[in-house]
């Protein structure tokens, strides 16, 4: 009498439990997958905030070496001397009066448009204060969109010689809902009454200079 014998098959056994492994290690895989992307759009966001942080600051160093080289005027200038640098929608830059200053700094520059690349156009040191700060916001302009800017004297102390301004850049930026969430981002500190739905947020750039 023949012996049958009933061969195992472990493929066949295992097959079902094998596909239940990889489908384990593809959601495994994907959840991984999300939290990278999610690392890479913060480090993407940080990366380019700190790149437009940078710009200002550059940007905020030119405008003092224009003060510094034009002391005749910033050394001067009023206690309440008070300034913005606005730009309209057909690209003129207008110098104003901000903080209900009674000195009219903003008005009096901005009624001056001398073209100091002219011979004996600019013949005072107003004239000079004028065309740098309307050629410094035109450059700025192309390299930080929709930028404002403030000049403002603080009032120095009595034993101070020469006064001090407070230069404010200030800029708006989109953010994604990721970086709005991070903890301990810059981002998520700047978060007024947690409104995550406005993903866009102005930031600002602050230094002090003497001139």
């Amino acid at each position: 009498m023949p012996i049958i014998m009933n061969h195992y098959n472990p493929t066949r056994q295992s097959a079902g439990f094998t596909l239940v492994e990889v489908l384990i290690s593809l959601i495994i895989s994907a959840f991984g997958l999300l939290g990278i992307a999610g690392m890479q759009m913060f480090s993407i966001n940080t990366t380019s905030a700190s790149n437009v942080r940078a710009v200002a600051a550059i940007e905020a160093s030119n405008l003092i070496s224009y003060m510094k080289a034009n002391p005749a005027y910033w050394e001067s200038v009023g206690d309440e001397f008070a300034i913005s640098l606005e730009t309209d929608d057909d690209g003129n830059i207008g110098i104003e009066d901000i903080d209900n200053t009674t000195d009219y700094s903003g008005y009096m520059l901005n009624g001056l448009d001398a073209n100091c690349t002219t011979d004996d156009a600019c013949d005072s040191a107003d004239k000079v204060a004028a065309y740098n700060l309307r050629q410094w916001k035109a450059k700025l302009d192309t390299r930080l969109p929709n930028a404002e800017v403030s000049i403002k004297r603080i009032r120095p102390a009595d034993i101070v010689r020469f006064p001090l301004f407070s230069i404010t850049i200030s800029w708006q930026e989109k953010v994604s809902a990721q970086n709005l969430k991070m903890k301990g981002s810059y981002y998520n500190s700047s978060n007024e009454d947690n409104d995550l739905a406005n993903s866009v947020r102005t930031l600002s750039y602050r230094i002090a200079v003497q001139p």
